[in-house]
């Protein structure tokens, strides 16, 4: 489930400012209840350091997506009919499960459930560019792509489901096979009304280095939604 920089890369920093600094930065996982007690960290990747360039993408444990989907409730594999809470009670399996938000509106994500102690909601997914990030203020809001592959969960969905302090993952792999991590213990998206803003309550911790930081209280912006 982790991955690397794509050709898209200097849309997605443009799109989608405070999400993309690192160069390679892939997968985005976020806790649904927060776990940061004290000082607790992620069990660190034994990996050399990280190269300052990607250059492919490694297979994802989840099947690769359809290159035509668009949706993000779109799934291509059978999934669990239960509506579960949170990805912490959903079955040990990592994949595809429906989830419900803070308004009770029930979607499809991803949950990682085998890495960095399971329990982890997928809300972006980058594997083989097969999905176009560059996409418009309405889609970024509503969500794109398959969970099962390439896929962004959506903005007003992420802020229903992180609205307070939560553990945040950004988990990244280069053509190399060089895995990198980096945690953020307090992350939420505060709502539409300023532009689902990002927070942190704190700096990164992890072997990728901190590049989300200093976007704190940035506005999400794309082509056609300047803040």
């Amino acid at each position: 489930n982790v991955s690397l920089l794509t050709s898209q890369t200097d849309n997605i920093i443009l799109n989608q400012q405070y999400c993309a600094n690192h160069e390679a930065l892939k997968n985005l996982f976020f806790e649904l209840t927060p776990k940061c007690l004290g000082n607790q960290t992620v069990p660190p990747i034994p990996t050399p350091s990280i190269p300052t360039t990607t250059e492919s993408t490694e297979t994802s444990t989840a099947p690769s997506p359809p290159t035509t989907s668009e949706a993000a409730e779109t799934s291509t594999i059978p999934e669990d009919p239960i509506v579960y809470e949170r990805c912490t009670q959903a079955p040990s399996i990592s994949g595809v499960y429906r989830l419900r938000r803070q308004d009770g509106t029930a979607f499809s994500a991803f949950c990682e459930q085998e890495r960095f102690g399971g329990g982890l909601l997928v809300f972006q997914s980058r594997l083989d560019g097969s999905v176009d990030f560059n996409r418009s203020w309405s889609e970024f809001v509503e969500g794109f792509g398959d969970p099962t592959g390439e896929y962004w969960l959506g903005l007003e969905t992420l802020h229903q489901v992180a609205p307070n302090a939560t553990d945040l993952v950004v988990a990244m792999k280069n053509f190399s096979d060089v895995e990198a991590y980096e945690k953020y213990c307090g992350f939420w998206i505060d709502d539409a009304s300023v532009n689902y803003r990002i927070r942190f309550t704190a700096q990164g911790n992890g072997t990728a280095g901190d590049s989300l930081y200093s976007y704190f209280s940035e506005h999400f912006m794309t082509y056609d939604h300047v803040s």
